[in-house]
Parts: structure tokens; C-alpha cells; sequence
């Protein structure tokens, strides 16, 4: 796994700074500038319970909606940790993934399942699962124990529409209607191409010849990519069209390490991880610092709900045995408690 012990390591670091940065007009490395950020600390003991969440998410087998309604999923109490919130679907509902009988299920308003698809005949063991942007299209990526990556695609109906393995394996950023965009693992964690898979097409090299890319936000045309400062591996935000022209960088394998995990929905704001208590948000645009939120307990998932406010899913104890909460923070940073203290993963589903 590429990095994966150095970017734990610095994971597990709690700190109240703001991150090494560069800012660069072609090449990462240059023009370092010093950054200004105010930290709010945020004592989850002492937070509020405030509005709802405007976005979709479970806790156990009941789904919260965005209009404020819950649905309880029909699936067996005790196995109702295993399902996984995918998204809107297309006809109604939605789709979500239940891990324990390897399916994919479709629910109804009224919380009815209708299995969509069973994979465990062809990928045992873990799989992720991701919806198309418009709902109509569910990707299967199965991983076997040489890192490959082994895809199948169905439709809603349940029809397979495509297949493909990725023997170097690699991990999905996007899917657009009918289109996966693929980040393929190449021979270092500088190189492995994004690859673009229509459904019914062979894969090809994305346009600019993007490589060792994180995130990719189609919308606004600019994605996340690894750069290499030696000895530190930094990531490089970067226009879709032009990859290897970086805006600016931020220190992935430094103590503190930024980590970033979303962009925003208008295309300005990349939410980032800072240590294991700390969510910062930089502009997409030129890094800088908009928001710096330092948690008095352990991050365990994060999503942007619009693009002022963001959902934090903290933890209070080991995350397996632990109680988890999810908050509702303003990148001013006032926060407020968004669900009671309970045993389920709200944001992030662990396989």
C-alpha cells in the first residue's frame, strides 16, 4: 500500500498548526510563503445539539434523509452496521450497499429492499462500491490479494453493462453517468496514470496525462495529485487539463501531515485532515487557510454539507468499541451536536 505507514504515522499526530505550504506557478518546491490561520478548538463535551443535517447518512439501519425524514432499512437489526449509504437512486430511493450478504440493495421511500446485484461469486471478500453521479449505474471493484483491481458495473435492473481488471490496481476517483475515472498505481507513487473507462469502450489515458492522482473534481476541472519534495511526498492541487502545472503544495508525510479528502461542492474549498483531531480547509485556489477546526476528540469521517459548513463524525473511545457523534461545524467555526452519542459509523463505513 503506497505510503501507507508514513501517512498513518502522521495521521496519528494531534496538532493545532496549519501545515507546510508552497505555492508555485509550474512545479512544486518553490516560493514557500508563511500561512496565517486562527484555530478554533472545539470541546465536543460542551457542544449544543443544533439543527439537522442537510445531507444524507445512517445510523444503523435507519436513513436520515435531506428533508429531515428518517426510513428504517428492512434488513435484520443485527447485521445493520454492515450497510453502506451509496446515494440517490435514479428511480426513487436509494442505493445502498449491505456488506454482509455481499449485495447491493435498492430501498424504497418506505424503506423496502430489492437486491440489485450479489458479488461475492465473483470478488470474495471486501469490495467497494460507488454509484453514478446520476444514480442509474453501480461499480463493483473488487480487490484480490495482488492489489488487481477486478470491476463489474451493473444497471439498476441488475443487468451487467461492463467489466474490466486493472492488474496494477489502482483506486476509482469519479463516476460520471456512464464514465469511471480510474487512478491507476504505477511503479512508484509518482507514476500511474488516470485512465478513463466508458462503459461499452476500452479504457484510455486521460487527456494532460495526469498521474498518481487523489481526488478529482470533474465539475471545476481540477484534481489532487502526489508530488514528490525530497525526502517528503507532498500532494499538488492542479487544473484537469494542464496536471503537471501545480498551483501550490501542502506536506502529505510531514508532522503535521494535511491530508486531503474533498473538495467542495462549488469548487473553491479542499477539506483536509491534520493530524487525528483536525479538519482544515484551504482554498482550492491558492492554499491558503480558510478554516482550521481542532476537535477535543478523535476524527473518524468528515463531508462537506454545501459549501460553508462541513459534517465532522468524532469519536469518544477505540473507534470499533467506541461511541461516535456527528457535528455540525460553520467554517467560522461554531459547531453543534447533530446526533445523540451511539455504536454506529455515521459517515465513514468500515469494512
Amino acid at each position: 500500500m503506497k505510503r501507507l505507514l508514513a501517512l498513518a504515522m502522521a495521521a496519528l499526530v494531534t496538532l493545532t498548526g496549519v501545515g507546510a505550504l508552497t505555492a508555485s506557478p509550474s512545479t512544486a518546491g518553490t516560493g514557500a510563503r508563511a500561512l496565517v490561520s486562527t484555530t478554533h478548538q472545539v470541546d465536543v463535551a460542551t457542544l449544543p445539539v443544533g439543527p439537522r443535517a442537510k445531507v444524507a447518512y445512517l445510523t444503523g439501519r435507519v436513513l436520515h434523509t435531506r428533508a429531515g425524514k428518517t426510513v428504517t432499512i428492512d434488513v435484520p437489526k443485527r447485521f445493520q452496521d454492515s450497510l453502506e449509504l451509496l446515494g440517490r437512486s435514479a428511480r426513487g430511493g436509494w442505493v445502498v450497499g449491505y456488506h454482509h450478504d455481499s449485495a447491493v440493495l435498492a430501498v424504497s421511500p418506505s424503506g423496502k429492499v430489492r437486491q440489485i446485484a450479489h458479488y461475492y461469486e465473483d470478488f470474495p471478500g471486501a469490495s467497494q462500491l460507488y454509484l453514478s453521479t446520476n444514480g442509474r449505474l453501480v461499480a463493483i471493484q473488487g480487490v484480490d490479494e495482488g492489489d488487481a483491481a477486478l470491476f463489474r458495473v451493473v444497471d439498476l435492473a441488475g443487468r451487467t453493462v461492463a467489466r474490466h481488471n486493472w492488474i496494477s490496481g489502482g483506486s476509482t476517483v469519479a463516476f460520471q453517468g456512464r464514465t469511471l475515472w480510474f487512478s491507476q498505481w504505477g511503479s512508484d507513487d509518482l507514476r500511474g496514470s488516470l485512465i478513463t473507462w466508458r462503459m461499452g469502450h476500452s479504457p484510455r489515458h486521460a487527456p494532460g496525462d495526469a498521474q498518481a492522482v487523489q481526488l478529482l473534481d470533474l465539475t471545476h476541472h481540477q484534481l489532487v495529485r502526489t508530488v514528490r519534495t525530497d525526502p517528503d511526498y507532498d500532494f499538488g492541487v492542479t487544473s484537469v487539463s494542464h496536471p503537471k502545472t501545480v498551483r501550490w503544495t501542502v506536506c502529505e508525510t510531514c508532522r503535521p501531515g494535511y491530508s486531503a479528502t474533498a473538495f467542495s461542492p462549488d469548487g473553491h474549498g479542499l477539506l483536509g485532515e491534520l493530524g487525528a483531531k483536525d479538519e482544515t480547509v484551504r482554498s482550492a485556489e491558492d492554499g491558503s487557510v480558510q478554516s482550521d477546526l481542532a476537535f477535543s476528540l478523535r476524527v473518524y469521517g468528515e463531508r462537506w454539507e454545501g459549501n460553508r459548513h462541513v459534517l465532522v463524525e468524532v469519536t469518544d473511545g477505540p473507534v470499533r468499541t467506541g461511541v461516535h457523534a456527528l457535528l455540525r461545524c460553520s467554517l467560522g467555526g461554531s459547531c453543534a451536536r447533530v446526533t445523540k452519542w451511539q455504536h454506529h459509523w455515521l459517515l465513514s463505513y468500515q469494512q
